[in-house]
């Protein structure tokens, strides 16, 4: 497959074969062009995130698992055929599916999550190596921000490992 060039049909065919290969291990049901997409996310990386973001892939998973489609077999494979390029095809396929608000909130809080409660196991492992009131400090800090955010599971979580380090 080419990312310069317009696509041939035998790289179009082989983008649908993929899709539906891949969509086995998603839950029942025929494959579409949010499967399409997927391969697009998975077969080319880079271009992929450059246009959907760092989220986009995330997003497509959600949508894959929660049975939900954006789009035909049929869909994908006329967008395939319009693009003049890889590049081209995951703008095409950017453009049509342009994730609803509520699903991108929800991905990007997740990401908030993970990295805070990362941030807050980095700083455990650092108290338990050298007792320090400053990273102390800093765990009370960050543990509070997971109750402002309202990620009420994490913060009970973190506050009762924080209990037990308290001198």
């Amino acid at each position: 497959m080419r990312g310069e060039l317009a696509l041939a049909l035998d790289e179009i065919d082989s983008i649908l074969e993929l899709a539906e290969l891949d969509s086995s291990r998603w839950p029942r049901r025929a494959t579409n062009l949010t499967d399409v997409a997927y391969v697009l996310a998975t077969a080319f990386p880079e271009q992929f995130e450059m246009r959907f973001g760092s989220t986009g892939r995330i997003l497509l998973e959600r949508l894959l698992a929660g049975r939900r489609s954006c789009g035909s077999l049929a869909r994908a494979r006329a967008l395939l055929s319009a693009a003049h390029s890889i590049d081209d095809a995951i703008r095409l396929f950017h453009e049509f599916l342009a994730f609803p608000d509520i699903l991108t909130r929800e991905v990007e809080m997740e990401m908030v999550e993970r990295n805070l409660v990362s941030e807050i196991e980095d700083r455990f492992v650092s108290y338990r190596h050298t007792p320090d009131s400053v990273v102390l400090d800093q765990l009370y800090v960050l543990i509070g921000t997971l109750k402002i955010v309202k990620l009420t599971e994490a913060h009970e979580a973190t506050k009762k490992t924080l209990m037990t380090l308290r001198p």
